[in-house]
């Protein structure tokens, strides 16, 4: 904590320098202008991946080159209609433009932007302008592509080295003289924002910038704040100063908010971005709103999403809020969601429960705004009635009160033979009361107790709908519980009829990936992971409990990352280890590929490796009910040649029946391997024994 006040003392010194203002520094805003301006903002929207994608070859070009139709007024008009209060127009200038040589005096313009390129950004401003929304003018990839972090493709040759005699900082400052001219007649409710997602190579750790970084942002955060108040019209803007990263880090944050204080200027408002914690929001394989996200070392750890949200909305409100500063969270969302809308690789009721808590968290806050990240995968702007891809989500996002929620997953399994007893659906309230319901019968289809929040669903409901909606070869949601309460939106359960889901075959190769076949039976996938050798019997996601294969993160977390590691196809049929698996983790030889889905079951692939060629076999599925415990002695695990158990006793295979049908090997090795010879074993389910302790398996030849 002293480097961090030493840096922000620092930076403060060279600000009093730069404006000539050396005086005391405040520790709050004069007037409540910023926090009554973030309110007024309200819930916003982002118009991503449109006027700020990098690429193409003229106007159009550039406005559709990351893959959406042609911004219009419709689209515009359809978020206020919608109940959003306001909305981040993202613009990268990039290459539109002209440069007229480092010989420009300095007095011009050197960096023209494309005139055709900045009428149309001003267009669609102005849509929304007439649209009566506020409207947040952005500097968006610019960032990274040429200011910022270093990287191959700069067109600059390198990033900005923090000095203002370098043509980046001429370029930086050069087009915000062209946007305040082009926006000075607008309204109040038109604010300007000086850079998204500032970073810079300079030594930045942790999550936090160093005070190289910190100096570099202050130093284009006051130019772009000079350079706007300079022009008539703009001398009460709202100007949006950016943390480093727009990371909330209370290190980050502390800083901006005593650069900030260091303006004398009410008119200001921080934006930070929030997607949650990466392993959640990416994600990898946390998919639940209050499952620990990081007890890989210490299985006692509890931090969840939620904790988490609770902290960045305490981290905005010490640093920001309490010192009279409103917040824009510019972007929010789930990472996941970008590249996922359909909710693969994520558990939609665990979703829909964190947008509902950010919405509560920031309708409480009382100056912090949030903006919904929206690339294309929130509104189908392809669509004529540019309705939202996911309309639970879109509900959400607007949603006004809290809504209650089933306390568990919004899904629940059953077999083909149905429900052998009652359900219990144990519900979070949020402050409602239930109320019933859709078209079911209280007290006949399901029974409700106050004391304890549950719904008790009736088997004879569950079983009648299930022998009703689907033949014995069908699978999948069966009925949807639409939960009625007495504030917010209705909940919906799925009642859904699933089977052991079977793995084929399948080849590849490390540079390509590998397709495997697949026949999920109504399963969802939660998570999957991968090992070398043998799996443990029970995967909790402890670094300890075996050898962690494939991706890039096995060095610090158990599950594979959704996208690069893995994917899931549940119109094809597949699941695809891709090439971003195959790590120099990954060896030759036999690794098992855990893949548990979320009804609590669980299948183990063979995946053996022969230099560049891979291939998949046989496959064990351990069934959620009785399921052994982490640390439990039976070790199901499979291997080139049969099937092999790790165990502290010979292992007995029994049919369900109670037939013994295989009996391990009496030798054991220094691993406390025993083999069991499953030649002559046909598949189907199983009881292993050893000692005292069993595993009902399903075996599949």
């Amino acid at each position: 904590m002293k480097k961090f006040f030493t840096s922000a003392a620092a930076v403060i010194i060279t600000i009093a320098m730069m404006t000539g203002t050396a005086q005391a520094q405040r520790t709050s805003m004069t007037s409540p202008r910023s926090i009554d301006y973030a309110k007024a903002m309200g819930m916003g929207w982002n118009l991503g991946n449109s006027l700020d994608g990098i690429g193409g070859s003229n106007l159009q070009g550039w406005e559709t080159s990351w893959g959406n139709p042609l911004v219009t007024q419709a689209l515009i008009n359809s978020i206020k209609a919608r109940g959003f209060d306001h909305i981040r127009i993202p613009f990268t200038i990039d290459n539109r433009g002209t440069d007229r040589g480092a010989a420009t005096p300095a007095n011009e313009i050197r960096w023209i932007i494309d005139q055709g390129w900045m009428n149309r950004y001003k267009e669609v401003v102005q849509w929304a302008v007439d649209a009566n929304l506020y409207v947040m003018v952005n500097i968006h990839h610019d960032s990274w592509y040429w200011l910022g972090r270093n990287h191959g493709q700069n067109p600059m040759g390198g990033s900005w080295g923090g000095q203002t005699n370098e043509a980046h900082y001429r370029r930086f400052t050069d087009y915000w003289k062209q946007l305040a001219e082009l926006f000075k007649d607008m309204p109040d409710r038109v604010m300007f924002e000086t850079i998204n997602e500032p970073e810079f190579a300079s030594g930045d750790s942790d999550g936090v910038a160093s005070s190289e970084s910190q100096r570099r942002l202050d130093v284009i955060n006051k130019a772009a704040f000079d350079i706007i108040r300079a022009v008539p019209g703009n001398a009460n803007r709202m100007i949006i100063i950016p943390t480093w990263k727009t990371n909330h880090a209370a290190g980050n944050s502390s800083l901006t908010s005593n650069f900030i204080l260091g303006l004398n200027d009410e008119n200001v408002i921080a934006t930070v971005h929030y997607y949650s914690e990466w392993v959640f929001s990416n994600p990898l394989g946390r998919t639940r709103f209050d499952e620990p996200l990081f007890n890989q070392y210490n299985p006692d750890d509890t931090y969840t999403a939620r904790i988490a949200a609770d902290e960045f909305y305490a981290t905005l409100q010490t640093h920001f809020v309490s010192k009279g500063i409103g917040v824009s969270v510019g972007e929010w969302g789930l990472l996941g969601y970008d590249h996922d809308p359909q909710g693969v690789s994520m558990q939609r009721g665990e979703e829909l429960k964190y947008y509902e808590y950010m919405m509560h968290k920031a309708r409480h806050a009382q100056g912090i705004s949030l903006s919904f990240w929206d690339n294309g995968s929130g509104i189908n702007r392809r669509s004529a009635n540019l309705e939202w891809i996911v309309p639970q989500m879109g509900e959400m996002l607007l949603s006004t009160g809290r809504t209650s929620y089933s306390t568990g997953l919004n899904t629940i399994y059953f077999p083909a033979t149905g429900a052998q007893t009652d359900v219990n659906i144990p519900l979070t309230l949020n402050g409602n009361t239930f109320t019933g319901i859709a078209g079911l019968i209280q007290n006949v289809d399901y029974t409700y107790n106050t004391g304890n929040t549950t719904v008790t669903l009736k088997t004879e409901y569950i079983n009648g709908k299930l022998t009703n909606a689907m033949s014995a070869s069908q699978y999948g949601v069966f009925d949807n519980l639409v939960m009625q309460f007495s504030g917010g939106l209705n909940w919906h359960q799925y009642l859904v009829k699933n089977s052991r889901p079977v793995f084929s075959a399948a080849s590849g190769t490390r540079s390509a990936g590998i397709v495997i076949p697949a026949d999920f039976r109504g399963n969802w996938v939660r998570r999957v992971s991968a090992f070398r050798g043998a799996a443990p019997a029970a995967v909790t996601g402890l670094l300890s409990e075996g050898t962690y294969v494939g991706g890039n993160h096995n060095s610090w977390f158990p599950f594979l990352e959704y996208g690069a590691a893995y994917t899931v196809s549940y119109t094809n049929n597949t699941l695809t280890l891709r090439p971003g698996f195959f790590s120099g983790s990954v060896q030759d030889g036999v690794n098992t590929v855990v893949v548990d889905f979320q009804d609590g079951s669980r299948v183990d692939i063979t995946l053996t490796v022969n230099g560049p060629t891979v291939s998949t076999g046989a496959t064990l599925s351990i069934l959620p009910t009785g399921q052994m415990t982490a640390g439990a002695s039976v070790r199901p695990a499979l291997a080139r040649q049969g099937k092999i158990l790790r165990a502290n006793a010979p292992i007995r295979l029994y049919s369900i029946s109670g037939k013994l049908v295989a009996v391990s090997s009496a030798g054991t090795n220094a691993n406390n391997a025993v083999t069991l010879n499953m030649s002559n074993v046909p598949s189907g389910v199983y009881i292993a024994k050893s000692g005292t302790e069993n595993l009902k398996i399903r075996w599949q030849r």
